[in-house]
């Protein structure tokens, strides 16, 4: 029997089910629209388009790291169970390596792909109604290293690649053991630390004007000198710098070391130094 073309189309519209759920339906119901519906709900497709209303909370961070190159993808669902379940695990980690596959730089791009022959938002559809929780795919990043490796680390692991916080370092020269273990070191250091930038450099002048305005105005208050508030505010934002930037932090694994001069060492004794950093953390506000 073949299948009508406008059925599925109408079908899909009433309950946001995938095309091979509906195709499916449409087959054991002998192309009986009402019949289809009553398939499908008996097998609880048609709760996902309810459930894509639901707040998504919970979630993993997952990576793919091949060929000099990683995918880091978060992707939400309701409870911290289902986010910890088996099969949302393969389809984040299946997710992640289609991005990779794909070189996808965004949700929007990744979403113009298919897995198994199943649109990426199709495929998250069948996924929500077999695991009966609203699921988003909120975020991807592709990370190339142009002269060196991508070491990562994964804080609160679920699976061997996915974790509540993942950290990507980018350290440019040779593959050296010794570079792989400060590696793992400065991705742990990231981890608890979250700097937003490698140098001041790269700071938004925005945010350092922000944090200066704000410094001054509270020095201000205080009612310090000119001469002797414009030394603090200097005090205060190496203050500032020293928990936004990474390369002006200290050290969490030796407090008498900054990571500044970890990089100056690691470049005259290896060859080596710190190209860039990735940090994804489950929820957290991309606005900050």
């Amino acid at each position: 029997m073949s299948l009508n073309k406008e059925l599925v189309k109408k079908l899909r519209a009433k309950t946001d089910a995938g095309i091979k759920d509906c195709n499916n339906a449409l087959k054991e119901s002998k192309n009986n629209l009402e019949k289809a519906l009553e398939w499908l709900r008996l097998k609880g497709v048609t709760s996902a388009k309810k459930k894509s209303h639901r707040m998504t909370k919970e979630g993993v961070i997952t990576i793919f790291n091949a060929n000099n190159q990683a995918v880091l993808l978060e992707l939400n669902a309701e409870t911290d169970f289902v986010c910890k379940s088996k099969k949302f695990l393969k389809l984040a980690s299946k997710l992640a390596e289609t991005a990779h596959q794909h070189n996808a730089e965004s949700v929007s791009d990744l979403l113009n792909y298919s897995i198994d022959g199943i649109k990426i938002n199709e495929y998250i559809s069948e996924h929500i109604a077999i695991i009966g929780e609203n699921i988003i795919l909120k975020r991807i990043k592709l990370i190339k290293s142009e002269n060196g490796q991508l070491y990562s680390y994964i804080h609160g692991k679920n699976s061997d690649d996915s974790g509540s916080i993942v950290t990507i370092v980018d350290i440019s020269g040779n593959n050296l053991p010794e570079v792989q273990k400060l590696a793992q070191q400065l991705s742990m250091h990231i981890t608890a630390t979250k700097p937003i930038a490698l140098n001041i450099s790269d700071l938004d002048r925005k945010v350092i004007e922000k944090e200066k305005q704000i410094l001054s105005i509270q020095v201000e208050q205080e009612g310090k000198p000119q001469n002797i508030a414009k030394k603090i505010v200097e005090g205060k934002m190496n203050k500032f710098y020293e928990n936004v930037v990474l390369m002006e932090q200290t050290f969490v694994m030796d407090s008498k070391i900054k990571i500044k001069n970890l990089d100056r060492d690691m470049k005259n004794r290896y060859g080596n130094t710190i190209s860039g950093f990735t940090r994804f953390e489950v929820g957290e506000n991309l606005d900050d």
